[in-house]
């Protein structure tokens, strides 16, 4: 599995507070997932209902911090993860069609839907599926288990990117965007986001008015991009100068010089 970067840990920091024992989680494959379940130690026990189960789920099942783990696929494991789950019934590997039904994980109680993104937009609209008109992967589990999660009773969903990413020439651009590029596909709605996270902080979106979400949302983007986030969002209509009236925008949670690594 990827080790987690000094992001993921970041990103992972804000979402901890969050995830309380005896919840269920759904998260993916990669640095940030181990870096949340390297932290569910002092939480559980917890129970796995995902799109992918992993290796490390296997450590935790056997130190009793997991439960049981429900899931489609497996992300990446080894040998020792498929002898396990063949003699042990904590692990099970279900349909996508039960496994991916916003319906079916709708019924799942006090869900904590951890997923990843690409960009997203100072309302929330989420793009996950390509980068700018580059296809770049599916939707996969992403939209049914934020749905999910938002009709779940208890339920919270963590929509989860880096600040910024470097182009192919090396040059600096931010992830939080006032609006997506023209053409770019929504893979999650606005009306359907909870949390949204970046190593700069959380911003909490849901049914919250388009004023709150963009300033929330400028809040959690690098600080080197918010005042030109807020003066392009200003030649909108969405908001007006008198809407940032004592807000501060340069508040953050994330240490800058570990954000910045």
């Amino acid at each position: 599995a990827p080790q987690p970067s000094d992001v993921d840990k970041l990103i992972a920091a804000q979402i901890m507070p969050y995830i309380h024992k005896n919840d269920t989680l759904e998260i993916g494959y990669g640095g940030l997932a181990e870096e949340i379940l390297a932290n569910l130690h002092d939480v559980g026990p917890v129970d796995i209902y995902s799109e992918v189960v992993c290796d490390k789920m296997i450590d935790l099942i056997e130190e009793g911090v997991i439960t049981k783990a429900k899931a489609c696929s497996p992300g990446a494991v080894s040998t020792r993860f498929f002898k396990f789950m063949s003699v042990d019934p904590r692990v099970q590997l279900l349909p996508r069609d039960k496994m991916i039904n916003l319906f079916e994980i709708a019924k799942q109680d006090n869900l904590v839907a951890i997923n990843a993104t690409l960009m997203v937009d100072l309302l929330g609209q989420a793009c996950s599926e390509a980068q700018g008109l580059k296809p770049y992967s599916g939707v996969g589990g992403s939209f049914a288990y934020v749905y999910g999660a938002m009709r779940s009773k208890g339920g919270r969903s963590f929509m989860c990117l880096h600040s910024t990413y470097h182009d192919e020439a090396g040059e600096r651009h931010s992830n939080v965007v006032a609006w997506l590029p023209e053409g770019s596909i929504v893979t999650i709605p606005k009306n359907y986001q909870m949390y949204i996270v970046t190593e700069y902080g959380l911003a909490d979106i849901y049914l919250k008015t388009m004023p709150d979400r963009i300033r929330a949302m400028i809040r959690i983007a690098h600080p080197d991009y918010r005042e030109g986030l807020k003066e392009k969002i200003l030649t909108t209509s969405l908001v007006t100068e008198r809407d940032f009236e004592d807000y501060e925008l340069f508040e953050q949670t994330a240490a800058p010089a570990a954000a910045e690594a």
